[in-house]
């Protein structure tokens, strides 16, 4: 019998494989924004977190 965390990592892992848009990691040039200050984080595909 598979752990749930095993079917969590197959789940995802194929969601990954199709271009899920959440699984994409940032690039090198957002992570040097973000130390500088300037991000955003999604809570959906168009609403931001607020910053304060």
């Amino acid at each position: 019998m598979k752990s749930y965390q095993d079917i969590n990592r197959e789940t995802i892992d194929s969601w990954v494989e199709e271009g899920w848009v959440w699984a994409i990691p940032i690039s090198h040039e957002e992570y040097l924004e973000a130390q500088n200050g300037k991000w955003d984080v999604l809570l959906t595909p168009t609403v931001p977190v607020p910053h304060e």
